[in-house]
């Protein structure tokens, strides 16, 4: 699905004019066989004036937590898999308040650390029932073993790894 096949995105629904179905998308054909299934699609827009737009004037908060439910049940979602931005405001506070399982995917560097433990904690104050850490862009040479004890040891998880490069879940 290339820019120019979207007609919609996220944007045009949270400024009301559609509806959360008309934003979503049937990807499956372009997964091929990686899946059993269905898989949606809800993009936001790319262009930076819609972007300026929502950071500008906001969105009705109320009014996304309750199109995205309306999402699953219109569709039969066995999951919805919510993408933001790193950091913590609105957005990601409600993303993560709405989660019944949390991915945070972070790098092994002290900026990445220090948001990391926010969220973490933020998480946990929520109730957040499942979480996991991913580490992605582990520069060649790294001591894994040495990474993984620190995660573990820094966010308080318990170490589940089955692979290299795997993941510890808090």
């Amino acid at each position: 699905m290339g820019e120019s096949d979207l007609k919609r995105s996220l944007n045009d629904f949270l400024w009301q004019k559609c509806s959360i179905d008309e934003v979503t998308h049937d990807v499956t054909a372009r997964l091929g066989r990686a899946v059993d299934g269905e898989v949606h699609l809800v993009p936001s827009s790319i262009n930076p004036g819609d972007i300026a737009r929502i950071l500008r004037e906001g969105y009705d908060v109320a009014m996304l937590s309750d199109g995205l439910t309306d999402l699953v049940k219109q569709r039969s979602l066995d999951v919805l898999l919510i993408d933001t931005h790193p950091g913590l405001n609105g957005d990601t506070l409600l993303s993560i308040a709405l989660s019944d399982k949390l991915l945070i995917v972070l790098r092994p560097d002290q900026q990445d650390n220090q948001g990391t433990k926010v969220t973490v904690h933020v998480a946990r104050q929520l109730d957040v029932p499942w979480m996991q850490l991913v580490v992605n862009k582990v520069p060649e040479g790294l001591d894994s073993q040495g990474i993984r004890t620190k995660v573990t040891e820094t966010y308080a998880c318990r170490s589940h790894w089955t692979k290299p490069r795997s993941s510890p879940i808090c």
